[in-house]
């Protein structure tokens, strides 16, 4: 795919990664928009390739909402990212605690609705203006590294595991209509997001038990997703880029 004038949809746009991504978008004429609970700042950016949208991205009215007015603005959608992310560490139960020791219905609930229902609802809603619109696109999906299971995140890898299946469901459906749909799994990333959700002494020990002793890169984890938009024969897969760690 040449992504040049593409219009693409990144949710969790105001995370590390997702700015990141929109910023190395928009820098290949793309126009991008954003839907995030959260502010995306777009000072920084020229208004005519960026639209941003405060989305409740796990409600199906605002997603659609959200979707029409954006596909008004900048024209059918050609590809979607879905970037947003939410990481909680807590044991199932934990022994060491007095009181409430077990991982929280609470927790689990939010956990999967960001990183799995939303993944769901906006693919949904996506695939559903492509086929309308008979536009041949790509889906891109972020799972992690701890979808193979990681002690202590119980939700998170659950909802990654969940990621993973959905995406090659989703190619097996979709190919036919000339949409493709692959994952990234990002191992531990140097970002602010994954250091208040481990804490930094945490990540030093997984530091050390990857090849090449360093965590990976916030562009380098977009230059991993650039690469399935613009190449049209990667689908159905997830890519690891975890430094060649093994949970």
């Amino acid at each position: 795919m040449d992504l040049s004038g593409k219009h693409f949809l990144v949710t969790g746009g105001s995370g590390s990664i997702g700015s990141a991504l929109v910023n190395v978008l928009i820098s290949l004429n793309c126009r991008v928009t954003v839907l995030d609970s959260s502010p995306f700042s777009t000072d920084h950016l020229d208004s005519t390739f960026i639209n941003s949208l405060i989305c409740d991205l796990t409600n199906d009215n605002s997603v659609t909402t959200n979707i029409n007015s954006s596909i008004k603005r900048f024209g059918p959608l050609d590809g979607l990212i879905n970037c947003v992310g939410l990481m909680r560490s807590c044991m199932l139960v934990n022994p060491i605690l007095s009181g409430e020791n077990r991982h929280s219905l609470t927790d689990w609930q939010q956990i999967i609705d960001v990183n799995l229902t939303s993944v769901f609802i906006v693919s949904r809603t996506v695939v559903q203006s492509m086929l309308n619109n008979r536009t041949k696109g790509v889906i891109v999906n972020v799972s992690s590294i701890c979808s193979s299971g990681n002690p202590g995140q119980s939700a998170y890898s659950a909802s990654k595991a969940g990621v993973e299946a959905l995406t090659s469901v989703w190619s097996k459906e979709l190919s036919p209509f000339g949409i493709r749909c692959a994952c990234i799994a990002p191992g531990f990333v140097d970002s602010p997001s994954t250091s208040n959700a481990l804490g930094d002494q945490y990540l030093d020990q997984w530091k050390s038990r990857v090849p090449l002793k360093r965590l990976a890169s916030i562009d380098e984890i977009v230059s991993s997703i650039i690469f399935i938009l613009s190449n049209d024969y990667f689908n159905g897969r997830t890519l690891a880029v975890d430094g060649g760690l093994v949970l």
